[in-house]
């Protein structure tokens, strides 16, 4: 199903690639899921594994008067607070995409 509609005129030319896509899913369906369901498990697993730890209650005056231009945030992000294995699965680590230097 798709909230895009389709031209009345394309759906004959698109019945066989439905029906071998909704053919596989049911020819497979048992192994399917359970690979569904083992990736659930793991990503839930993964976000069970996140600590939070508290941020510190200011940021420390020497930060602010000494042009850093970091807050607290990225040093917790550049420790890592995503689980290892999330970030070993998918070959990101929290500094990759996540923290900007400010120079």
């Amino acid at each position: 199903m798709s909230p895009v509609a389709v031209d009345s005129s394309q759906i004959e030319g698109r019945v066989p690639h439905f029906m071998e896509r909704a053919g596989y899913y049911f020819e497979n369906w048992d192994r399917l899921l359970e690979n569904w369901k083992r990736k659930v498990r793991s990503t839930i697993a993964d976000l069970e594994a996140i600590a939070f730890k508290p941020l510190p209650p200011v940021v420390p005056i020497e930060d602010i008067t000494g042009g850093v231009g970091l807050d607290p945030t990225f040093e917790m992000l550049a420790k890592g607070t995503s689980s290892p294995k999330a970030s070993a699965r998918t070959g990101n680590s929290p500094t990759s995409a996540t923290c900007m230097r400010i120079t």
